[in-house]
Protein backbone atom coordinates (compact mmCIF):
# COMPACT_ATOMS: atom_id res chain seq x y z
CA UNK A 1 0.00 0.00 0.00
CA UNK A 2 1.66 3.46 -0.92
CA UNK A 3 1.27 5.99 1.71
CA UNK A 4 2.98 8.69 0.28
CA UNK A 5 4.28 9.82 -3.04
CA UNK A 6 6.26 13.06 -3.78
CA UNK A 7 6.86 15.38 -7.02
CA UNK A 8 8.15 18.78 -7.66
CA UNK A 9 5.97 21.26 -9.26
CA UNK A 10 6.26 24.77 -10.56
CA UNK A 11 3.71 26.17 -8.03
CA UNK A 12 3.59 23.61 -5.12
CA UNK A 13 1.36 25.49 -3.04
CA UNK A 14 -1.32 25.37 -5.58
CA UNK A 15 -0.64 21.93 -6.92
CA UNK A 16 -1.17 20.48 -3.28
CA UNK A 17 -4.34 22.95 -2.41
CA UNK A 18 -6.07 21.25 -6.39
CA UNK A 19 -4.92 17.35 -5.18
CA UNK A 20 -6.51 18.43 -1.72
CA UNK A 21 -9.58 19.40 -3.10
CA UNK A 22 -9.54 16.05 -5.22
CA UNK A 23 -8.66 13.87 -2.43
CA UNK A 24 -11.47 15.47 -0.03
CA UNK A 25 -8.99 16.31 2.40
CA UNK A 26 -6.23 19.76 3.47
CA UNK A 27 -3.12 21.06 2.37
CA UNK A 28 -0.17 21.54 4.91
CA UNK A 29 3.23 23.04 4.78
CA UNK A 30 5.74 20.10 4.23
CA UNK A 31 7.99 20.18 7.79
CA UNK A 32 11.37 19.43 6.40
CA UNK A 33 11.54 21.27 3.31
CA UNK A 34 10.53 25.03 3.55
CA UNK A 35 8.26 25.82 -0.34
CA UNK A 36 7.00 21.90 0.13
CA UNK A 37 3.18 21.23 0.91
CA UNK A 38 1.52 18.30 1.94
CA UNK A 39 -1.86 16.98 0.50
CA UNK A 40 -3.38 15.06 2.73
CA UNK A 41 -6.30 12.73 1.93
CA UNK A 42 -7.89 12.21 5.66
CA UNK A 43 -8.35 8.74 4.81
CA UNK A 44 -8.04 6.31 6.94
CA UNK A 45 -4.21 5.64 5.75
CA UNK A 46 -3.47 9.19 5.87
CA UNK A 47 -2.04 8.82 1.88
CA UNK A 48 -0.92 12.11 0.82
CA UNK A 49 1.46 13.73 -1.68
CA UNK A 50 4.47 15.52 -1.06
CA UNK A 51 4.92 18.34 -4.02
CA UNK A 52 8.36 19.97 -3.73
CA UNK A 53 9.50 23.03 -5.86
CA UNK A 54 10.95 22.43 -9.29
CA UNK A 55 14.48 22.89 -8.15
CA UNK A 56 14.62 20.31 -5.06
CA UNK A 57 16.25 16.99 -5.75
CA UNK A 58 16.40 14.33 -3.44
CA UNK A 59 19.81 11.93 -3.02
CA UNK A 60 21.50 10.20 -0.33
CA UNK A 61 23.96 12.16 1.58
CA UNK A 62 27.56 11.23 1.02
CA UNK A 63 28.30 10.99 4.66
CA UNK A 64 25.40 9.05 6.21
CA UNK A 65 23.99 7.54 3.53
CA UNK A 66 20.64 9.60 4.16
CA UNK A 67 18.31 11.81 2.07
CA UNK A 68 19.58 15.36 1.72
CA UNK A 69 17.79 18.07 -0.30
CA UNK A 70 19.94 19.75 -2.97
CA UNK A 71 19.04 22.61 -5.09
CA UNK A 72 19.32 22.11 -9.16
CA UNK A 73 19.29 24.95 -10.77
CA UNK A 74 18.14 22.79 -14.46
CA UNK A 75 15.90 20.56 -13.55
CA UNK A 76 13.80 19.08 -16.24
CA UNK A 77 10.04 20.08 -17.02
CA UNK A 78 9.25 16.86 -17.09
CA UNK A 79 9.13 13.42 -15.43
CA UNK A 80 8.94 9.65 -15.62
CA UNK A 81 7.25 9.79 -12.27
CA UNK A 82 3.73 8.95 -12.13
CA UNK A 83 0.49 7.32 -9.66
CA UNK A 84 -2.15 5.99 -9.72
CA UNK A 85 -4.96 6.65 -7.57
CA UNK A 86 -8.32 6.15 -5.96
CA UNK A 87 -10.17 9.52 -5.11
CA UNK A 88 -13.22 10.58 -3.50
CA UNK A 89 -14.04 13.12 -6.21
CA UNK A 90 -16.12 11.82 -9.23
CA UNK A 91 -14.95 13.00 -12.79
CA UNK A 92 -17.13 15.64 -13.29
CA UNK A 93 -15.57 17.36 -9.89
CA UNK A 94 -11.96 15.91 -11.40
CA UNK A 95 -12.07 17.55 -14.91
CA UNK A 96 -13.56 21.37 -13.69
CA UNK A 97 -10.80 21.52 -11.18
CA UNK A 98 -8.39 20.89 -14.41
CA UNK A 99 -10.01 23.33 -16.19
CA UNK A 100 -9.87 25.81 -13.26
CA UNK A 101 -6.12 25.17 -13.51
CA UNK A 102 -5.63 25.11 -16.62
CA UNK A 103 -4.70 21.73 -16.68
CA UNK A 104 -5.11 18.64 -19.32
CA UNK A 105 -7.69 16.07 -17.84
CA UNK A 106 -8.98 13.14 -19.59
CA UNK A 107 -11.14 9.93 -19.80
CA UNK A 108 -8.64 7.29 -20.98
CA UNK A 109 -9.23 3.37 -21.64
CA UNK A 110 -6.28 1.22 -20.95
CA UNK A 111 -6.93 -2.15 -21.15
CA UNK A 112 -9.59 -3.27 -19.32
CA UNK A 113 -9.98 -0.44 -17.08
CA UNK A 114 -10.98 3.36 -17.75
CA UNK A 115 -9.20 6.10 -15.70
CA UNK A 116 -8.78 10.07 -15.24
CA UNK A 117 -5.40 10.84 -17.06
CA UNK A 118 -5.08 14.36 -14.75
CA UNK A 119 -1.93 16.53 -16.27
CA UNK A 120 -0.51 18.63 -13.09
CA UNK A 121 0.90 21.64 -14.24
CA UNK A 122 0.24 19.73 -17.68
CA UNK A 123 3.64 18.14 -16.96
CA UNK A 124 3.51 15.40 -14.67
CA UNK A 125 0.57 12.82 -14.84
CA UNK A 126 -2.03 11.25 -12.09
CA UNK A 127 -4.21 8.43 -13.10
CA UNK A 128 -7.23 8.89 -11.23
CA UNK A 129 -9.63 6.50 -10.74
CA UNK A 130 -12.88 8.39 -9.20
CA UNK A 131 -15.58 6.11 -7.51
CA UNK A 132 -17.83 5.55 -10.84
CA UNK A 133 -14.40 4.31 -12.58
CA UNK A 134 -12.88 1.97 -9.58
CA UNK A 135 -14.71 -0.90 -9.97
CA UNK A 136 -13.21 -1.26 -13.16
CA UNK A 137 -9.47 -1.50 -11.54
CA UNK A 138 -10.64 -3.76 -8.66
CA UNK A 139 -12.23 -6.37 -10.98
CA UNK A 140 -8.87 -7.00 -12.36
CA UNK A 141 -7.55 -8.60 -9.12
CA UNK A 142 -4.11 -9.11 -8.45
CA UNK A 143 -1.75 -9.37 -10.42
CA UNK A 144 -0.64 -13.14 -12.46
CA UNK A 145 1.72 -14.65 -10.14
CA UNK A 146 0.20 -13.30 -6.82
CA UNK A 147 -3.14 -14.83 -6.33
Amino acid sequence: MIRHFSFAAENPHKVASALAEIFGGRVVSFPAHAGGFMALSGNAHGTSIEVYPMSVELAPNAESGFVEFRENPSPSRYTPTHAAISVPANQEKIQAIAAREGWSARRCQRGPFDFIEFWVENRVMLELFPPELEPDWTRLGPPPGMR
